[in-house]
């Protein structure tokens, strides 16, 4: 019995499956469509212009990996560049000189930078000596005898008092010759402090820098000294010092081109060794600010003389505030 049920059984599958295979398909368009879709390669999907991918384009790709997609996406991105290599222990060694160079926009090479704390400013040191010189001509003015030869023929008479220079003596007072010139060789040789980065910065001590500093403004001083004794705005041209003989020695003597730099020179020094004993070590101590400021301006006061051409207080000090 149970033999006769299960082939039974089998017929009637056999049965359905035969009528299903010949009952026509309702919607045949759909079917090719779905056919054609099948038999569609995936090259296809690469002719497509549109950046946005499908579902099935996705599949596609998974499925053949090294197509041309891959490439195409690959043109659209940047090229990457291999990133340094970087290592703790070994520390990249950069050239800032090279690095600017390449940044620079023009070709031309970049002049060296000099050390501006060694820098001498000429401009200024030379306006601010004529503002001096001027000062001076302007008090020989004030005198009957440089008056009285202003007139006269400049040349000739400028070049007689030059030649009238012999003597040690020039007639002048104790007082002008070692007290007042070496008060002017002082104003001159701290011009050339005051325009001299490195020496203004110097204070009273051993150091070689100090007194090379000082020598460089004593001979600036002697080179002034000499120009308003003989120069084309000196004694000798404006007033013609020297073209007359007094009563004694020629008024044109080597005195003052002697005493004035190197007597100046001292003075200067003189007013450092207060400036960093008496006034920094001392003075200055547990006082207010405006009484340090009196002090710097009357202990010191051909430094406070030159601040006034230089524009600056008459108490700025280069070594300290």
């Amino acid at each position: 019995m149970k033999l006769v049920l299960l082939i039974m059984t089998v017929l009637l599958s056999l049965t359905c499956v035969f009528s299903q295979e010949s009952q026509p398909d309702p919607n045949p368009a759909k079917n090719e469509t779905l056919e054609a879709n099948d038999r569609t390669p995936a090259a296809s999907v690469e002719e497509d212009p549109s950046p946005v991918f499908s579902s099935a384009e996705n599949i596609a790709e998974e499925k053949s990996p090294g197509t041309n997609l891959n490439k195409k996406l690959a043109e659209l991105k940047p090229e990457s560049v291999p990133a340094a290599k970087f290592s703790p222990l070994k520390p990249k060694k950069i050239d800032i000189l090279e690095e600017v160079k390449s940044k620079s926009f023009s070709g031309k090479s970049l002049k060296p930078q000099t050390n501006a704390g060694d820098k001498f400013h000429w401009k200024t040191a030379i306006v601010e000596s004529l503002y001096f010189l001027g000062v001076q001509q302007s008090l020989r003015m004030l005198q009957k005898k440089t008056r009285r030869e202003i007139k006269g023929p400049f040349f000739r008479d400028w070049g007689r008092s030059v030649k009238n220079l012999g003597k040690w003596r020039d007639g002048d007072s104790v007082f002008t010759n070692y007290v007042a010139h070496p008060m002017q060789g002082a104003v001159t040789g701290r011009i050339f402090i005051n325009n001299s980065e490195r020496s203004r910065r110097q204070e009273f001590g051993r150091s070689k820098e100090y007194w090379k500093s000082r020598a460089k403004a004593m001979a600036w001083s002697a080179a002034w000294s000499t120009q308003f004794e003989l120069g084309p705005i000196s004694e000798a041209s404006i007033g013609n010092v020297g073209l007359y003989d007094r009563v004694g020695p020629n008024r044109m003597g080597w005195v003052d081109l002697v005493i004035t730099p190197t007597a100046g020179t001292l003075v200067l020094i003189g007013e450092d060794v207060i400036d960093k004993y008496i006034l920094k070590g001392w003075l200055e101590k547990r006082r207010s600010r405006r009484s340090v400021r009196l002090l710097r301006t009357f202990i010191t006061p051909f430094q406070s003389f030159t601040n006034f051409f230089h524009g600056k207080h008459p108490w700025k000090r280069y070594t300290r505030h």
